[in-house]
């Protein structure tokens, strides 16, 4: 399953999942862990603990502590920059899926895909030192200093790979300047995401994000003008590099930590977790990116660009998970170094991280192919069937990343890659004669049974830790029960007015119904939804003040 979305900011973010546009990193605090769950999994959405308000400034060698961030503001503040993000996204994509055609956007993603697969050295290395960096008492610099050499061996590495490798680069992608544009991408990948790692580690999810938002506004300008000057894919890839190289500079200014060399026991700190980290990385991306690769490979380059189109719709399923995610490894680090059970801290991500997948993959079935047609014209009508197979593909990956980051948190690099390497078998072995004697459609239906496996068997990694985590929270019952209303209000809807799934006005009108009935139900239903968004509005309020004290206009005694 792919892990990029769109030919905004596709890159790689701290695990393997999918962030939007591009691999979102970030990361967000560390909290009071010590809420309960009722046993059935029920338990405050986004964590928590009251706001540190310390007032002074982070020191300059070590950085902001994951503990000294407030989490429910960070999470609102990460979900409302991905939110934006994808709504930047889906308006550029649009243009350039629709100027470019299925050939060239499944040529790009195909070079975009290998880029990210040849990242996987540095993006493991970097996850590493990400969680090193979550730990009490870490040399930063030392990490930074360590990350940027690993960084600048890889580029080399892959340079060569590329030139040696440009002729088969070529035939297998379509796009002409493909061993260019690996090589490219692969230096602005590599340099960026490592870098959001590690500022992720520090729980500051609002930076992360925001800057992510940042490069899509410099990036969409540049591609829509490339692909308007007719460079395609080339243009595409353009956009995204020179975007990334404009903030990684501001990245490492809101990292805060000059670059110092490692000592031997950094590097000894850092290779103990990496060398699983980097394998499970190699292994995460083959399989994330196997639907791609076996497409491109069985079908076509078209075939490619369907995909990805699919995959761009169903993005706002991971809205609110990413930004769950991203400081899930540093939360729960955190806690484990302080050793505190961490149980109740994954089945708080767990609850809540399919928030809005549930209500996405509803109108993915319901509305798959007037969406697709919609949105992308009729030139991918045959993309319907993948829309539909990723909404599910979305629950449960939804449900399978936290126990992912969990895993690697309490140091089980090791078993989260044997988890992986199960999961990439069951893919191909299911995948491969699905789609050869099949339909491309196959390789979803194939992801889709490996998530399942890969779920099933990092539960038991975590039993085996000790880590109490319900399988299915209460919460995420109640999300399905009102999922299950969304659809059939859909559903009801287009039957009872068939042409209101002819143009843009009627299919928002849909979608508006189904997301409403799924709001009404889940918040009639359970009482703990209508809690955590009480006192996420509370957070909201609290900062505001804090940040805009002219903005109380309260009485003061």
């Amino acid at each position: 399953m792919s892990d990029s979305a769109s030919p905004s900011d596709a890159t790689d973010a701290p695990s393997d999942r999918q962030p939007a546009p591009g691999d979102e990193p970030a990361s967000r605090a560390s909290g009071d862990a010590g809420r309960t769950s009722d046993g059935a999994g029920r338990t405050d959405a986004t964590g928590g603990g009251d706001d540190p308000a310390s007032g002074g400034e982070p020191d300059p060698a070590t950085g902001p502590d994951a503990s000294e961030v407030s989490f429910r503001v960070e999470v609102l503040k990460g979900a409302t920059a991905k939110l934006l993000m994808f709504v930047v996204g889906l308006a550029g994509s649009t243009y350039m899926a629709r100027t470019v055609g299925p050939a060239v956007y499944g040529g790009f993603y195909l070079v975009l895909s290998l880029a990210q697969f040849a990242a996987r050295f540095t993006h493991g290395f970097a996850g590493a030192g990400q969680k090193r960096l979550a730990e009490t008492d870490t040399p930063n610099g030392e990490i930074l200093g360590l990350t940027l050499g690993a960084i600048g061996l890889n580029s080399a590495v892959v340079a060569v790979g590329a030139v040696a490798l440009a002729g088969p680069l070529r035939d297998y992608t379509g796009v002409a300047d493909a061993p260019l544009l690996v090589a490219a991408l692969f230096v602005a990948i590599s340099t960026f995401v490592p870098m959001q790692f590690l500022l992720a580690g520090t729980g500051r999810v609002g930076v992360t994000n925001w800057i992510d938002l940042g490069r899509t506004a410099v990036r969409l300008p540049l591609q829509l003008a490339l692909v308007a000057m007719g460079l395609g894919a080339a243009g595409m890839a353009g956009g995204l590099i020179a975007a990334t190289a404009v903030w990684v500079p501001v990245t490492l200014y809101c990292l805060g930590v000059r670059p110092e060399v490692p000592s031997r026991a950094t590097v000894a700190s850092v290779w103990s977790h990496a060398r699983w980290n980097i394998l499970t990385n190699l292994a995460g991306k083959a399989y994330t990116r196997f639907d791609v690769f076996l497409i491109g490979a069985l079908v076509t380059a078209s075939a490619v660009g369907g995909y990805e189109v699919a995959l761009e719709l169903t993005v706002p399923a991971t809205i609110l998970s990413n930004v769950i995610l991203d400081g899930l490894l540093a939360r729960v680090s955190n806690l484990a170094s302080l050793d505190r059970d961490v149980g109740p801290e994954i089945t708080r991500g767990l609850a809540y991280s399919s928030l809005l997948a549930i209500p996405v993959c509803g109108l993915a079935l319901a509305l798959a192919r007037p969406a697709v047609v919609t949105v992308y014209g009729s030139e991918y009508a045959s993309a319907a069937g993948f829309v539909a197979g990723l909404g599910v593909y979305r629950v449960v990956q939804t449900q399978r990343e936290p126990l992912n980051d969990a895993a690697k948190a309490l140091d089980r690099p090791d078993a989260t890659f044997r988890v992986s390497l199960v999961a990439l078998a069951v893919n191909v072995v299911v995948g491969v004669p699905l789609v050869w004697y099949g339909s491309a459609v196959g390789a979803v239906v194939a992801t889709i049974a490996a998530e399942l496996v890969r779920w099933a068997l990092l539960h038991r990694v975590l039993a085996a830790e000790g880590a109490e985590v319900a399988r299915l929270p209460a919460t995420v019952q109640s999300q399905f029960a009102a999922g299950a209303a969304l659809v059939a209000a859909v559903l009801g809807l287009r039957a009872a007015v068939p042409a209101v799934t002819t143009g843009w006005h009627g299919l928002a009108a849909l979608a508006a119904t189904g997301l409403v009935t799924y709001g009404v139900v889940l918040f009639a239903v359970d009482v703990e939804v209508r809690g955590v968004a009480r006192r996420a509005l509370g957070d909201v309020s609290r900062a505001i003040r804090i940040a805009w004290p002219w903005a109380d206009a309260r009485p003061r005694p």
